[in-house]
């Protein structure tokens, strides 16, 4: 661990991305451990782990909307199994694609 002499700094925990309070630097939510990010979890798995519930999209940002506990609140199209073969983008609210069947809704 590296001592930093400056007020401003203060103390800093190894991995977490600093944050400002206003007055010094603490300790953020995000974690990186030089390949995987983590928010709220120390110990990510994969390139973003998040622990907890997500909000994808402007109006559900503007609007303070809540998403599920443990869910993900998406505005807009989702695509699930996408690859970069999609042909008629935004013509569904969920794309579902396999190996086998594309389904959409």
């Amino acid at each position: 661990m590296v001592t930093e002499t400056d007020p401003k700094v203060g103390n800093l925990t190894t991995n977490y991305i600093p944050k400002w309070n206003g007055t010094t630097l603490t300790n953020g939510t995000l974690f990186d451990n030089n390949s995987k990010i983590g928010i709220g979890t120390t110990t990510p798995n994969n390139k973003l782990d998040i622990n907890g519930n997500a909000v994808i999209g402007q109006s559900y940002i503007l609007s303070n909307s809540i998403a599920p506990t443990n869910g993900l609140a998406v505005e807009g199209t989702l695509n699930v199994g996408a690859a970069s073969n999609i042909t008629n983008q935004n013509a569904y609210k969920l794309e579902v694609f396999s190996s086998t069947k594309n389904n959409t809704l």
